[in-house]
Formats: C-alpha cells, sequence, structure tokens
C-alpha cells in the first residue's frame, strides 16, 4: 500500500499534527506518497510539509513516491514561466530526496467538469514539451514517451 498525503494538507488538523495523524502504520504501508496539486510549487506551507513528509518517511525507511501531480490552473499553453515556477522546483525534489515515482497527471481538465478551470495540462500539446522530454531524456528515470 502507498500511504499518502496532499503537499498542502486541506484540513486544519494535518496542518497541526502533521503528517503521522492519518498515518495506518508501518505495517500496513510500503510507500510514502505525497501528491502536487497547484500553480505555486514553493509556497512555505507546502514547502515544511514537504520537509516534514519527507523525513518522516525516511526516518522509517520507507521509498518516496509522487502519486499525483499537477500544476492546475497553470494553462500551460498560455504561460511560460509555468516551468521555471513548478517544474523545476518539482524535479530539483524528486532528485534531491531520491524519490523513487512519480506520475504526472497528463490530462485536458477543460474536459472535466469539476476541475475545467485547471486547464489542458497535456505536456505533448504545451510549449513545454521539448524542456519535458530532455529533463526525462537525461537517463535517471524510467519513462514512457508520448503517444501522438
Amino acid at each position: 500500500m502507498v500511504g499518502g498525503a496532499p503537499s498542502r494538507p486541506c484540513r486544519s488538523d494535518v496542518t497541526r499534527t502533521g503528517p503521522a495523524s492519518f498515518y495506518p502504520g508501518d505495517e500496513i504501508v510500503d510507500w510514502w506518497g505525497i501528491n502536487f496539486f497547484g500553480k505555486a510549487f514553493d509556497s512555505h506551507s507546502q514547502q515544511a510539509f514537504t520537509e516534514e513528509f519527507v523525513a518522516a518517511a525516511k526516518a522509517r525507511g520507507k521509498p518516496l513516491s509522487i502519486p499525483e501531480s499537477i500544476p492546475s490552473k497553470a494553462h500551460l499553453l498560455d504561460d511560460p514561466t509555468t516551468w521555471s515556477a513548478w517544474f523545476t522546483p518539482y524535479f530539483d525534489l524528486i532528485r534531491a530526496e531520491g524519490i523513487a515515482a512519480f506520475c504526472y497527471s497528463n490530462r485536458d481538465y477543460t474536459k472535466v467538469p469539476a476541475w475545467s478551470d485547471w486547464g489542458d495540462l497535456r505536456i505533448e500539446r504545451s510549449p513545454l514539451r521539448d524542456a519535458w522530454e530532455s529533463v526525462l531524456g537525461e537517463g535517471w528515470v524510467a519513462n514512457a514517451p508520448f503517444n501522438d
């Protein structure tokens, strides 16, 4: 089982008590996962919670993953700052903390009524495609190519 948490806690009790407040136990959890959603990746509360989460996972000897991630509301097709504001710190965190698996939710959210304001976040349709392929082509990650 992957034990997961949002990088930006949505409940005040999680913010007060930290990731341990919802952890079911080492005997149940094999991997720790933290999700990243939002336009700004490096907010102070997000960074503090992420650091605490990573430290707790490492203290228990659990591998880290990012089961879900998107720069929601970033509008990749018309916001060239998204790479430096979101993807650069995202990949820096993955490398620095030895995160063993990550999943980018490559989807056109304009077609999903509940999240239509998140925009079209498909990398293969954005100006960021070359940068994405460059990072993934560095040889440090196993990945699948786009199916255009």
